[in-house]
């Protein structure tokens, strides 16, 4: 497809990397995909959304918690690769809403300290109740 659309000098097949060259990727690309088949929590999803960059992710583990469909990202079906081309060509052509404060407020509402924090004091003030 990408040779196919002659897409070659813009979409990039990284593949695995190591921790530490994670987030000097993200921070220089536009669209995060993470086609997982199995997932834990997400950690690349979230240090994409805290990057304010674009993510579209599978439905496998917790990455469905972590990306929203159409509120702070996009998810797909577990190898529905057809519904990854049509998700990538909708943000192409603008036709979905990719609203970088929604993506930002997602990871600041969801998954800094502060965040966590204000959970624990709420989980621990509703059980003292």
């Amino acid at each position: 497809f990408i040779n196919e659309k002659s897409l070659e000098q813009s979409v990039f097949l990284i593949g695995a990397l190591p921790n530490k060259e994670i987030l000097k990727y993200i921070y220089h690309s536009d669209i995060v995909v993470i086609p997982s088949l199995v997932e834990g929590l997400g950690i690349t999803a979230i240090e994409t959304i805290m990057l304010n960059k674009i993510c579209v992710v599978s439905d496998a583990g917790g990455l469905p918690e972590v990306i929203q469909d159409l509120i702070n990202g996009y998810v797909f079906q577990r190898k529905n690769y057809s519904n990854v081309i049509d998700i990538l060509q909708d943000i192409y052509e603008n036709k979905l809403d990719s609203d970088h404060l929604k993506i930002r407020e997602s990871y600041l509402k969801s998954f800094t300290i502060e965040s966590y924090v204000d959970k624990l004091q709420k989980i621990l003030i509703d059980e003292k109740v």
